[in-house]
């Protein structure tokens, strides 16, 4: 969240199109009891284009003082920030502004946050003895937008407590009673993030690049897992796109959950930053960012491009390194996401996306972003995409970039026209619905058959180039079908007898799921939808109560009800998803199971596997049975102790249909079986000669 100015300061910055220099000296000294800070920035200005200086502050932060070229001025502040006067200053030298200020930032940081889909918490500026995190909208220091900024910045803060930036460290040192950091940030900078705590820090080198942890407990298994992961990204990426665009990369942990990328540095939260996996997905994630959305910015005016292609070359690359089949389930996985979650009448314009804010904002972003990135690829060829992105990265570094630069990036290597391909996938939303029809099969020969379909599609239509693929017993043909409007026909001839016809196998194309497509998975229970839990006995207990509250504010819903089974309203039911919690007693609630788990008051057999030790806990999804429209779950369990604790963790499964816990800790998951698919055609195992 950035801090705006008044509409006319606005104007005023950006109807000047000449650049000009701004070199901050900045100290701050913070005091974790008080929750406040105080600091002074010596700022030269060049090449100033107007009279008039907006200057980014908070309402939270207090001018004490303020001085241009040695001379006292008033501070003009409103809602929005400082405007200094320089009229009277000489513009053929650089302007002194020198300004005092402190205030104080007290956003409540969560300490074990239930829902996550909001990963700032709404937390901008908070300064505790937990620990300080100022994002960079958060106001903290003098920012002046439109200039090209560097600084030199110095924090005091208790002893033992060390500031981390953006740039490089040019040093620590205790004294006194105090811990001073000093940072240099050469490359022009955005706003700055700070964060302060009580770090115990390792240093190493990546080739030229400098490496480091910031941890809040001396672990140096930990340190040096993280550190030499970072190596190999950087090398990746480095290889891959271009030089590393900033000094250092640091891992630095933070008070309280969050996942971060800064220029320079990563901000987890120490629960996160512990868990296996995050070193192989988040942490790549967040230096990928380095180069886009750090490194090439971010122009919210036309799209946030950066969080699409970052999960593209993080995530999915990740699963593409280990199997081509690794990187078609994970891009079958976005496409689920995508049905489960957006649906129609809340669907958005990809180009209209800004940041995440909650499960549909993070399909749309991420997900759908990724796979208009793996379709360009598609569209362009490996090598023509690679060119794309390092023309990208070579030509808009340390620049404002929107999707309409992305494009003419590529456009610029391909040498061709690309409108086509980014207005269907950024000014609508949606995503096509696509279908095999008309399939008939001929005999050309004894041994080969041809045959001949209608790819069809919904409307609006969309240009798609789709991959068909025909399978017979010894053998297998391809061809690529062009649509652009309700139907392309195509034939294909193969030797042997058919037994398969597929379109877009390998999941290169993003479309629009059918419900048959979709297994039933905790994602479906995210949406934006009245949720009902059942209770199947006489009696509610409070441990009950308390897990259903848990889990509706995990899945981030607004609106839940906890009723009694004997109770239901079956009215009611259909208009709200389900959550039974316990064995359901009603046919129509136990009909729903479709015998894929059986349960009993002492447990439950799933998979051919039988789980009785009390403190089991099965959770499964499945079809609602009185509506198509919503989901219903069954969680059960022995003991009621660990009920809130495992409800709070579900929501992090959200591409599964079933989990087992053992105590609080997920032992077993997986997906449920789908049924059919329309892109799809079979023929029987015994197929006749010739239909």
């Amino acid at each position: 969240m950035g801090v705006g100015f008044t509409a006319v300061f606005w104007l005023l910055l950006c109807s000047k199109s000449v650049a000009f220099q701004a070199s901050h000296e900045l100290t701050v000294v913070i005091d974790p009891d008080k929750g406040a800070l105080s600091g002074t920035d010596r700022i030269l200005l060049s090449d100033v284009p107007q009279d008039l200086l907006p200057i980014g502050l908070h309402p939270r932060i207090r001018i004490q003082s303020l001085q241009v070229n040695g001379r006292p001025q008033a501070a003009v502040a409103g809602d929005s920030g400082l405007v200094v006067d320089l009229s009277g200053a000489d513009r053929s030298m650089p302007i002194e502004l020198i300004l005092h200020f402190d205030g104080r930032f007290q956003d409540e940081a969560p300490v074990l946050p239930v829902n996550t889909d909001n990963p700032g918490y709404g937390v901008t500026g908070t300064i505790s003895p937990r620990g300080t995190l100022l994002l960079g909208g958060a106001g903290w220091y003098p920012a002046i937008d439109g200039a090209v900024e560097t600084l030199r910045v110095r924090v005091e803060a208790p002893e033992g407590w060390t500031a981390v930036t953006a740039g490089r460290s040019t040093g620590v040192a205790t004294m006194a009673g105090k811990t001073v950091s000093s940072w240099q940030v050469d490359p022009p900078a955005e706003r700055l993030a700070l964060s302060v705590g009580r770090y115990t820090t390792t240093a190493s080198q990546a080739g030229d690049i400098e490496t480091a942890t910031y941890l809040l407990s001396d672990d140096p298994r930990l340190a040096d897992t993280y550190l030499k992961a970072t190596s190999g990204y950087l090398s990746l990426y480095e290889n891959q796109f271009g030089p590393y665009p900033f000094p250092k990369f640091a891992i630095v942990e933070n008070f309280f959950p969050t996942g971060y990328g800064f220029p320079s540095y990563t901000l987890i939260g120490g629960r996160v930053l512990r868990l296996p996996f995050i070193v192989q997905t988040s942490l790549g994630h967040e230096i990928a960012h380095c180069w886009w959305g750090n490194g090439v910015r971010i122009d919210p005016a036309d799209g946030n491009w950066s969080e699409g292609l970052t999960s593209y070359v993080a995530e999915h690359q990740y699963q593409e390194m280990d199997s081509a089949e690794a990187g078609r389930q994970h891009r079958r996985q976005l496409l689920r996401n995508y049905a489960t979650i957006v649906a129609p009448r809340e669907d958005f314009p990809l180009r209209r996306f800004t940041h995440r804010y909650n499960p549909l904002t993070k399909v749309v972003g991420y997900d759908k972003s990724a796979m208009v990135f793996h379709m360009l690829r598609q569209t362009l060829g490996d090598t023509a995409f690679q060119a794309g992105l390092r023309q990208l990265y070579a030509t808009r570094l340390h620049q404002k970039t929107g999707w309409q630069d992305v494009q003419a990036a590529f456009e610029a290597v391909a040498g061709t026209n690309l409108s086509w391909f980014f207005e269907q996938w950024l000014d609508r939303a949606g995503a096509p619905t696509l279908w095999l029809a008309d399939v008939q099969t001929a005999t050309v020969s004894p041994k080969t058959y041809r045959v001949q379909g209608v790819l069809r599609q919904n409307p609006p239509f969309y240009r798609l180039q789709v991959p068909v693929t025909l399978s017979s017993q010894t053998s297998e043909a391809i061809v690529t079908v062009a649509i652009d409007g309700p139907a392309a026909p195509f034939q294909i001839t193969v030797a042997g007898q058919p037994t398969r016809l597929a379109a877009d196998p390998e999941t290169h194309l993003f479309r629009r799921l059918t419900p048959a497509e979709i297994p039933a998975s905790i994602n479906k229970l995210k949406r934006n939808a009245p949720l009902l839990v059942v209770i199947p006995s006489d009696h509610i207990t409070p441990e009950q109560q308390q897990a259903a509250r848990t889990l509706a504010s995990a899945l981030g819903r607004r609106e839940m009800t906890i009723a009694r089974e004997k109770d239901l309203d079956f009215n009611q039911a259909p208009t709200h998803d389900l959550v039974v919690m316990g064995i359901p007693e009603h046919p129509r609630l136990k009909r729903a199971l479709q015998d894929r788990v059986t349960l009993h008051p002492q447990g439950f057999d799933l998979n051919g596997e039988a789980y009785r030790a009390p403190t089991d806990c099965f959770f499964g999804v499945w079809p609602h049975p009185l509506s198509q429209e919503h989901t219903m779950a069954v969680m059960l369990y022995g003991n009621q102790r660990h009920l809130e604790t495992i409800a709070r963790k579900i929501p992090h499964y959200g591409r599964y249909s079933f989990l087992v816990f053992a105590e609080t800790t997920n032992r077993v998951k997986g997906i449920w079986p789908t049924a059919s698919s329309p892109l799809v055609y079979d023929w029987p195992s015994d197929p006749p000669g010739s239909p």
